[in-house]
């Protein structure tokens, strides 16, 4: 039985999770062609409706939502997931609509995939065998995968704790705990991780001046083209339809520039939060253990 295809509003509409580790850039434009196109032309086709929860979290489809958003649409096409399902369950099923897809997930969107789910807590021989799962890929690829996201996992908890120390002010048995990670190798890692707090500072200086700079080049540079056309145009050189257009262009990559940041801030807070998850996964780990070691020694 087909699914009933209901038109939502684009602002309702949700990213919930990633499953890549970024959108491609060329895919979300092709889709905003065909959109612009359908906008002046409502004969035209329109790409498949996008698989999305009862609340809006798209599950499939976000390239056609980025494209949606550039060209202005009002509202998309979508369809409902299968009633029933959990959020890991969703998550599985995003992924497997990517892997099956007209563009494949890359290597690292896969290991990206793979490490959002450890740091949810999901163990790493399910997700193994979940990966393998109806023939997706064969298991050894998915044990490498996940082995290779486990080494990623196991550095950014090696990291957390030296982050505890240096700007926590916690202890290094006491960082060890919380982040879950060995305290003897946490302390043969720690030394010098305080007096580096410098260093990063001066690291951000250069990167915030080396994008301002990068920044400000390219809106001198297009600043003097305006300036220049707009004179030209004064003396009849260049025509009204022409500067229009080139302003129109303009309009839009600025505004192409501030959806893509937004894109990256949206991923920037899923990360934080995964991150914090992480490390209160690993703390509660941690405390289990401990508890455990405990019991029947009074």
């Amino acid at each position: 039985m087909a699914q009933q295809t209901i038109k939502i509003a684009l602002p309702t509409l949700k990213i919930d999770f990633h499953i890549r580790k970024e959108l491609n850039d060329d895919r979300a434009l092709q889709f905003m062609a065909i959109y612009e196109a359908w906008l002046k032309d409502k004969t035209l086709p329109l790409p498949p409706a996008i698989l999305v929860t009862p609340d809006g979290g798209v599950v499939d489809g976000r390239h056609r939502l980025k494209g949606a958003e550039l060209a202005g649409m009002k509202d998309l096409d979508c369809v409902y997931v299968p009633k029933g399902l959990t959020p890991l369950e969703t998550q599985f099923l995003a992924f497997e609509c990517n892997l099956g897809g007209s563009l494949p997930p890359t290597q690292d969107d896969i290991r990206f995939f793979i490490m959002r789910l450890l740091k949810e807590g999901i163990q790493s021989s399910y997700i193994r065998k979940r990966l393998a799962q109806n023939g997706q890929m064969p298991l050894a690829v998915a044990k490498r995968y996940v082995d290779d996201a486990l080494s990623s996992y196991n550095k950014l908890r090696m990291n957390q704790a030296k982050d505890l120390v240096a700007h926590g002010g916690m202890t290094v048995p006491a960082a060890a705990a919380r982040a879950g990670v060995d305290i003897d190798v946490l302390r043969s890692q720690i030394s010098g991780v305080k007096k580096s707090a410098g260093a990063k500072s001066m690291g951000l200086a250069k990167l915030n001046s080396s994008v301002s700079s990068i920044v400000g080049a390219a809106h001198q540079k297009v600043g003097k083209e305006l300036a220049t056309l707009l004179e030209q145009f004064e003396v009849g050189e260049v025509s009204e339809s022409m500067l229009a257009s080139h302003l129109k262009h303009i309009e839009y990559l600025y505004g192409r520039g501030t959806s893509k940041l937004k894109d990256y801030r949206r991923r920037f807070s899923d990360m934080q939060r995964l991150n914090d998850k992480a490390l209160m996964q690993a703390s509660d780990a941690t405390k289990t253990i401990t508890v455990r070691a405990n019991v029947g020694k009074d």
